[in-house]
């Protein structure tokens, strides 16, 4: 029977270490401006530039994340060139900051943009170790131009109404100079 109790605690003190344990795992993350229901929309020819913003709120201790492309090759670069990220903890506006560079595809075109982030550690002449990772994806849409109006033609169009309403105005005033000239002629007064 006390073997039994012993086994028990022994079974009690595991699960609980693992709890705790794996409640690090979730220590850190990433957002982004961009999500499924939110695409990034771009005109195919256009880059534009945005981030992915790491976070690290609890654990206690700073956290170094090196980046890494998974998906997307094709539209997205990474404008660092050092991929590993140090994430001081209590930190959630860490950017990494990214390229998108839309083909001159067809227009409908979407891509799937992933990156992975894995948290490494280690010193100076030792060996990285990797302990943990998570990935960050949102999608890229290539949507058709808006037409644009050429500011040429928007201040002829404007040229044309102030001409229009200055023309209408003349003729108000001469119809108006008209219409009193005949009332005074037919009631007699000149």
């Amino acid at each position: 029977m006390n073997n039994q109790k012993n086994f028990e605690k022994m079974i009690v003190f595991l699960l609980f270490g693992i709890v705790i344990f794996s409640s690090g795992a979730y220590a850190f993350g990433a957002s982004s401006p961009y999500w499924d229901d939110n695409p990034l929309l771009i005109y195919p020819g256009e880059t534009i530039e945005t981030y992915i913003t790491l976070q690290n709120m609890v654990g206690g201790e700073d956290l170094i994340f090196r980046a890494e492309i998974i998906e997307g090759f094709e539209v997205v670069t990474i404008v660092e060139d050092n991929l590993d990220y140090l994430v001081p903890f209590g930190t959630k506006d860490v950017k990494v900051n990214l390229l998108i560079n839309a083909p001159d595809e067809a227009i409908g075109k979407e891509y799937n943009v992933a990156l992975k982030f894995t948290q490494i550690s280690g010193d100076e002449g030792k060996t990285v170790q990797v302990a943990g990772a998570f990935t960050k994806d949102f999608p890229v849409l290539l949507v058709a131009p808006e037409p644009q109006s050429s500011p040429e033609l928007s201040l002829i169009y404007s040229d044309y109404i102030w001409a229009f309403l200055i023309i209408f105005v003349i003729i108000l005033i001469f119809v108006i100079i008209l219409l009193r000239k005949r009332i005074k002629r037919k009631t007699g007064k000149v």
